[in-house]
């Protein structure tokens, strides 16, 4: 929309409308509308700080101004302005018409399927369930849990893999794995648990089978749009010492059929001052940092005999105090705390 542009009021409304904003004159927060005589106010979906006032002169927009949705405020004016949806589910209505008939389907053969199995009351949940969210589509665009039927509105086959941020990185894309002896498991986990939760829905038809592919990406899925990656942590697992080497064709499992040319147990870490040989294949890429990433040294460890422990500590402190340094002291336990402190 512009400063300018000729539009009616009508227009505009019917527009937000469309993109599943809502309109609320109470409670006027992200995703929603308020119109006030020829003054619409919209809160735009990609903005917490920000609200939108769009003045209409007759059937021409007059002014757009940035608000304070909180004090009212202006903060600046604007020539034009770019409203994102307010929901990231918004589908044309041809589609929509299209991923309704195929939601359909899928319930008319579930239901089939639970009645042919003697279980009349799921079968009579997920029809009730699914007509009403129908409903909703049909009148408002979107229903609660509409991500539930994201396979229907993106045409996918069933148990194809979701579309993901990953999808949008280009080839060359360099993933950093922080702490991955901890990260990469739960990349697993996270499709795991998804699955076992909405199983449980599916059986008891709280949800169409469709309800499955709306998920996380898998363990394969997610290494196999990882063309090269970076794995930092100070206890390695094997997954990633496996899968660290030149050449590499694909990610390996420990269990794999395909070999690794890595031995998790032989394997020794190359110092950070040495060149890496990327060009030979089979040549292990593992680094080991002695170095903090800030810069600081490990500290020195002094052992010391648990003899006059507590003197000797009070001394120590006193020589630092001289020096206008400050000391930090931690104890295993809370006697020994209370006798420094007597």
């Amino acid at each position: 929309m512009k400063r300018g542009q000729r539009i009616t009021r009508e227009e505009v409304l019917r527009t937000v409308v469309t993109m599943l904003y809502e309109r609320n004159e109470i409670e006027f927060g992200r995703g929603k509308f308020r119109v006030r005589g020829d003054v619409v106010e919209i809160f735009p979906a990609q903005n917490d700080e920000e609200a939108v006032r769009l003045e209409f002169f007759g059937d021409e927009i007059d002014r757009i101004t940035l608000f304070d949705p909180l004090t009212g405020r202006t903060r600046g004016e604007l020539t034009h302005l770019t409203l994102f949806p307010a929901k990231q589910f918004v589908t044309p209505k041809e589609k929509m018409q299209a991923a309704m008939r195929s939601i359909r389907e899928e319930m008319v053969g579930r239901v089939a399927w639970f009645e042919a199995n003697g279980k009349y009351i799921e079968a009579q949940r997920i029809k009730m369930r699914t007509e009403y969210d129908l409903e909703m589509m049909q009148e408002m665009g979107y229903c609660n849990g509409i991500e539930n039927y994201s396979r229907h509105l993106t045409g996918r086959d069933a148990g194809s893999r979701p579309y993901t941020l990953m999808d949008f990185l280009p080839e060359d894309t360099l993933l950093i794995v922080d702490e991955s002896h901890a990260t990469l498991p739960q990349v697993g986990g996270m499709y795991a648990g998804d699955r076992a939760r909405k199983m449980t829905l599916v059986e008891y038809g709280f949800r169409l089978p469709s309800a499955l592919d709306n998920r996380p990406l898998n363990f394969s899925e997610f290494t196999g749009m990882t063309k090269q990656g970076l794995y930092i942590s100070a206890t390695p697992g094997e997954m990633e010492i496996l899968n660290s080497y030149s050449g590499n064709p694909g990610f390996h499992l420990p269990d794999d059929r395909l070999p690794s040319p890595i031995d998790p147990r032989r394997v020794k870490p190359n110092a950070a001052t040495e060149a890496l040989d990327t060009t030979t294949p089979g040549t292990p890429l593992i680094v080991e940092q002695i170095i903090r990433p800030t810069g600081l040294l490990d500290p020195r460890i002094i052992i010391r005999p648990l003899k006059d422990q507590v003197d000797e500590t009070i001394e120590l402190c006193r020589q630092r105090v001289e020096r206008n340094e400050r000391v930090l002291i931690t104890t295993l336990t809370k006697r020994t705390a209370e006798d420094l402190t007597d």
